[in-house]
């Protein structure tokens, strides 16, 4: 007689395998089209939480909900690879370290939308996903209004960084107007039925904590402001 238990356990285990091969698969193919990212694309390790919808990072583990991951990889190889390359960025910007006293959500937005428009703005076949007309209005609304003067911290400049993001939506009537619009535009599902990645700043995962992260990605970002990210950008090109 068949043990349900063990059974589903199994089956478990399977899933869990073929979670792990679309990690790897993804892995492979962001590395193919960018070299430079060789070791920061191979630092992560994955574990599978069944109590999560979607997708979760502490500098070290990439924790995701295996039904969500599932879930991406039916819409395409490419939402998986964005998904990826959009961890990998969070990470090597440090930005589950660098929110200090400023709001959880917003900062977490402003931290989605700068890594969205830096994966937009790679021109990458591999991570390429036609953006909807709420995402780019997102983006003008942001360079216009950091370029008219009205957002000066963080430096000059255009460039959709998190900090210079958080800054102008906190300024502007779009966050209380139509925040969750906003969120929705850097889903990574592409739909209303999000998918997020969330920041685990010092969450445990066996020995590694958030504080003995901080030196593993800081030597790849000692500080990816404006001039990284146009260097990264170089990079790609």
């Amino acid at each position: 007689m068949t043990d349900p238990v063990r059974e589903r356990q199994l089956q478990e285990l399977d899933t869990v395998g073929i979670c792990t091969r679309i990690f790897y698969q993804a892995r492979s193919e962001l590395y193919v089209n960018m070299h430079f990212l060789d070791i920061p694309l191979s630092s992560l390790g994955f574990e599978a939480d069944w109590g999560r919808n979607g997708l979760a990072v502490d500098g070290a583990v990439i924790f995701y909900g295996p039904d969500a991951l599932l879930e991406l990889y039916r819409k395409g190889r490419t939402v998986v690879n964005r998904a990826y390359l959009h961890i990998v960025f969070h990470c090597l910007f440090c930005h589950m370290y660098t929110r200090k006293g400023r709001d959880k959500t917003l900062w977490d937005l402003s931290c989605d939308i700068a890594m969205e428009a830096l994966i937009d703005g790679l021109y990458q076949k591999c991570v390429h996903v036609p953006q909807s007309p709420l995402r780019r209005e997102t983006y003008l609304r942001l360079k216009r209004y950091m370029e008219e003067g009205k957002h000066t911290s963080g430096g000059s400049g255009s460039v959709l960084t998190a900090e210079r993001i958080f800054r102008a939506l906190a300024h502007m009537a779009v966050w209380t107007s139509c925040g969750r619009n906003l969120r929705w535009t850097t889903m990574i599902s592409g739909n209303r039925r999000r998918i997020r990645v969330r920041l685990l700043p010092g969450r445990t995962s066996g020995t590694i904590t958030g504080r003995k992260c901080r030196p593993r990605w800081r030597p790849w970002a000692p500080k990816m402001n404006q001039e990284g990210m146009k260097a990264l950008r170089i990079c790609c090109g």
